[in-house]
């Protein structure tokens, strides 16, 4: 959107639905999966011609926020390696993702 000069606002008042979770494992679970769908879009973003300077401009900056986390102790360590493992987790599996459909593509073609 912000590529094509569109402009992105916020809403207070609009209702906002989450689950709270209750276990540590599935916190954890759910954070991974979020980092490593983040880290995903921007490896996706810096390969693509389009958005790679912006991404790579904004990208040092992302990375002072991680760690900032209000919590303390064991659980904050745990928290961010939960974090940091998300995002490495992210560009193996876009790249992976998207062999998988380049070869899904081409088999397709030989038909």
């Amino acid at each position: 959107m912000l590529l094509h000069g569109l402009t992105l606002a916020s809403e207070p008042s609009a209702p906002v639905w989450h689950r709270h979770r209750r276990e540590h494992e599935a916190l954890h679970a759910e954070m991974l999966s979020y980092d490593a769908g983040l880290s995903g879009r921007a490896c996706r973003q810096l390969l693509a011609p389009d958005t790679r300077s912006e991404v790579a401009r904004r990208l040092p900056r992302g990375t002072l926020r991680v760690g900032k986390v209000t919590l303390r102790g064991d659980t904050r360590r745990a928290v961010l390696g939960v974090q940091l493992l998300g995002y490495v987790f992210g560009p193996v599996l876009y790249v992976r993702t998207r062999r998988a459909v380049v070869q899904r593509e081409r088999a397709g073609a030989r038909r």
